[in-house]
C-alpha cells in the first residue's frame, strides 16, 4: 500500500515531476508546514500525485525560496512573492484548467499557495465537501445536539429550525475507517492502521515546527505520502457512486467556492479560535434556496455573503401602528449572525448577533 515516493528539492526533479504528473487528468495534493496559512506559517513540503496516488512527488519548497514581491510605485500594495524559476514547470501543470486538483480540505493549502506564490487553483474538487454533500443528501435530522454542541441541546430541540443544516467537518482518517477503506490492524486503538501517531501527536499538541527540519526525516516523507494514500481511497470511494459523478461539476463548484472561503491569515486564525472551521460554512453545499438567491447578507461574525436561509429571522410589529388599510405595520428582522456563527457564540457563551432589518 506503500507508494514510491521521489523527492524534489532541485530543478531537474521538478521538471521530471510535472513532466510525470502531467500524464494525469486528475492530482491529488497535500501541504505540510509550520502553521499552515497562519500569522506565523511557513510552508514546507506540497505532496501532489495522480489519483490512486500510487507515485508521490514531495516539493521541498524550502529548496526553492522565493525573491521579495517588487510593489509598483503607483500603489502601496505588496503582491505575493515572486515563486523561485525553478518551480515553474510545476506550477504551469497546476494552472491548468482542465486538470482537477483533488484536496481533504485544501482551504489552509489554497491560502498558503495564494500568499506564497500568487497560486491561483483552477478546477478543484475537495473531497471533505463531498463527504459532507453525500451525508446531507441522506436528509436525515442531523444530530446537531450532540457531541459539540450538547451544551446547548435544550435550544437546540426548542428550535430545531435555527440549527437545520450544520454540518459537522470529519477528518480523513475517520472517513477512512468509518467506510473500512484499509483492512484492519492491530496497531490502532480504533482498529485501524492510520497515521503514524507520533506524528499525530505532535500536530494535536500544536507543534509543526518539525517540518521544517532539514533533511526531513524519512517518517516525515512516509506521512506527506500516506495523506495522498488515504485521499486517493476516499476518492475513489466516493467516485463509484453514480450520485457524485453526476454532481461533479456541481461538485467542483462549491469547492471552489470552499477552499477560497479564507482571506487571509489573521482571519484564517480567526475562525479557527473560533471553532468556525469544525462545520462546513453555511450556503456552500445548498442545491436550493441559498443558491441562485439574489439577496445576500453578510455575516458580522464570519463575514461569509449569505442568502436569507443562513440566518434565523422573525415577524415583528413596525413602530408606525397602522397601515393606510387597517393592517397592522410588520417588518422582517434577521439575527446579524449567521445560525452558524451564532450556534457558535451560545455553546461558547461569547456575545451572539442582534436583530437587523431584513429586506425581503
Amino acid at each position: 500500500m506503500a507508494p514510491e515516493i521521489t523527492w524534489c528539492s532541485t530543478p531537474a526533479s521538478i521538471l521530471h515531476a510535472a513532466s510525470a504528473l502531467s500524464a494525469h487528468s486528475v492530482l491529488l495534493m497535500d501541504c505540510e508546514a509550520q502553521d499552515l496559512a497562519m500569522p506565523d506559517g511557513a510552508l514546507s513540503t506540497i505532496a501532489i500525485s495522480g489519483p490512486l496516488a500510487e507515485h508521490v512527488f514531495i516539493i521541498d519548497t524550502l529548496a526553492f525560496p522565493s525573491s521579495p514581491s517588487r510593489s509598483s510605485s503607483t500603489s502601496s500594495a505588496v503582491g505575493p512573492p515572486t515563486p523561485h524559476p525553478g518551480l515553474a514547470p510545476l506550477f504551469a501543470l497546476l494552472s491548468l484548467p482542465h486538470i482537477t486538483k483533488v484536496f481533504w480540505d485544501g482551504r489552509a493549502d489554497a491560502l498558503e499557495l495564494l500568499l506564497s506564490y500568487g497560486l491561483v487553483l483552477a478546477n478543484v474538487l475537495d473531497m471533505q465537501l463531498v463527504e459532507v454533500a453525500v451525508r446531507a443528501r441522506a436528509k436525515k435530522p442531523a444530530e446537531v445536539h450532540k457531541g459539540y454542541f450538547e451544551p446547548i441541546q435544550n435550544e437546540i430541540l426548542g428550535n430545531p429550525g435555527a440549527y437545520a443544516g450544520i454540518h459537522r467537518l470529519r477528518s480523513l482518517t475517520h472517513v477512512v475507517g468509518f467506510f473500512q477503506l484499509v483492512p484492519k490492524g492491530p496497531t490502532d486503538a480504533k482498529g485501524y492502521d492510520l497515521k503514524d501517531p507520533v506524528v499525530v501527536a505532535m500536530h494535536e499538541a500544536g507543534e509543526s515546527a518539525f517540518w521544517l527540519e532539514r533533511p526531513l526525516p524519512e517518517h516525515l516523507k512516509a506521512y506527506a505520502a500516506h495523506d495522498l494514500t488515504l485521499m486517493s481511497l476516499v476518492y475513489v470511494h466516493f467516485m463509484r457512486r453514480a450520485w457524485v459523478c453526476k454532481r461533479l461539476q456541481l461538485l467542483c463548484a462549491q469547492s471552489a467556492v470552499y477552499i477560497g472561503m479564507l482571506g487571509g491569515r489573521a482571519e484564517h486564525a480567526r475562525l479557527a479560535a473560533m471553532d468556525f472551521k469544525r462545520f462546513m460554512p453555511l450556503g456552500i453545499i445548498s442545491e436550493e434556496g441559498d443558491v441562485g438567491s439574489k439577496t445576500r447578507y453578510t455575516c458580522d461574525c464570519c463575514r461569509g455573503a449569505l442568502g436569507g436561509d443562513c440566518f434565523v429571522k422573525r415577524v415583528v410589529e413596525g413602530p408606525e401602528g397602522m397601515d393606510k388599510d387597517g393592517s397592522k405595520t410588520i417588518k422582517i428582522e434577521r439575527l446579524s449572525f449567521c445560525r452558524l456563527c451564532n450556534a457558535l457564540a451560545q455553546r461558547n457563551k461569547r456575545a451572539e448577533g442582534e436583530w437587523v432589518d431584513c429586506c425581503i
